[in-house]
């Protein structure tokens, strides 16, 4: 990768200064410009900095002031989960040095949505807020658990998890992800993923090992759509394992299936019921 910022004739290098190997990039880049991005107070003294100030994990997503040389605006996001601050900074970096102020970077930012399966939200306003994610180890797991419970704490309520492992696959990442989940969520709902051509039931034995509390629901539509029906309207469903796939594979079958749909399908049922 170090290679990539020494080539001949490289205009612009865009950096993480708020990273070891960024920085170092950063020194060794041959680009005849150098931009650096940061959440603290990193500079690059050689061409300019893109800075994130006053932070914020808000119940709608993301908050923050972007500060450039060439000024300063307010972004307000969609995007969940505290890492997504440093990619929208190397969005920035480029847009601005394309010619864009960043008020015009925070009002394309504002229109952002994720990508389908990678913290996709669902819901929320006056329902749950549910979010697929297509986290199948335990440090994915961990990782946007972890980034949903700022959204829980900022929507004063609680994070639930609904979640498989995959059949034919390391078995010994199943009593980890449990565990993950049960130290990181308030409740565990353990189902099928894609059991391919094992027993959905051995799986999710495995899986609880590592979480002896977990509620365990087989059916991977129903145990979604129980989950959202028992939720609290404020609570966050994080949905994880299949993200964008759109089948669930079993005994060598493969049936259309999709976490995201299951999960409008319970919201709807949710909404009709209570009005």
């Amino acid at each position: 990768k170090a290679r990539l910022f020494t080539w001949p004739r490289l205009r612009l290098a865009v950096c993480n200064l708020d990273d070891p190997f960024g920085r170092q990039l950063a020194a060794l880049s041959s680009a005849t410009k150098v931009v650096g991005y940061t959440q603290q107070d990193h500079r690059d003294a050689r061409q300019g900095t893109i800075r994130a100030e006053n932070v914020e994990q808000t119940i709608a997503g993301l908050r923050f002031r972007l500060c450039a040389p060439n000024g300063r605006a307010q972004v307000e996001s969609g995007l969940l989960g505290s890492y997504n601050v440093a990619n929208l900074l190397a969005v920035a970096a480029v847009l601005i040095d394309a010619g864009l102020t960043p008020k015009a970077v925070a009002e394309r930012f504002s229109r952002l949505s994720s990508p389908a399966g990678r913290l996709e939200r669902i819901g929320g306003h006056n329902q749950p807020l549910v979010v697929v994610d297509y986290a199948h180890t335990p440090d994915a797991l961990a990782a946007a658990l972890s980034a949903l419970r700022a959204v829980a704490s900022a929507r004063g309520a609680g994070l639930v998890v609904v979640f498989g492992c995959g059949g034919d696959r390391d078995r010994g990442k199943r009593p980890l992800m449990g565990a993950v989940a049960e130290r990181l969520a308030d409740r565990v709902v353990l189902t099928s993923d894609n059991p391919r051509s094992e027993d959905p039931q051995a799986i999710v034995d495995d899986i609880r090992v590592g979480a002896p509390a977990a509620e365990i629901v087989a059916d991977r539509a129903d145990a979604i759509r129980r989950t959202i029906l028992a939720a609290h309207p404020a609570d966050v469903v994080l949905i994880a394992g299949k993200g964008h796939e759109a089948y669930q594979e079993a005994g060598g079958v493969r049936r259309p299936f999709s976490d995201a749909a299951q999960a409008r399908a319970a919201l709807a049922a949710r909404q009709e019921s209570s009005s």
